[in-house]
């Protein structure tokens, strides 16, 4: 399986923008650092596992939409 960044990223991207958030506030929602969100927003590695199942909570979305069968 291989995790989709870029769409994951995305979502993330997606839904700040919709509550027109600035990413201090969203990262202080999902109970991660602003620096761990930029990453996420600008597709720098994969999140580790606590800080994806956090953004997964927030974006209210299931986990496994994130991976592709490689």
């Amino acid at each position: 399986m291989k995790f989709n960044t870029e769409l994951f990223s995305k979502h993330m991207r997606i839904r700040i923008a919709i509550f027109r958030l600035k990413l201090g506030d969203a990262a202080k929602e999902i109970g991660i650092s602003k620096a761990t969100l930029s990453r996420i927003n600008r597709e720098i590695g994969l999140p580790d596992v606590e800080t994806f199942g956090k953004c997964c909570k927030w974006l209210e979305t299931d986990m496994t939409m994130y991976f592709e069968q490689a």
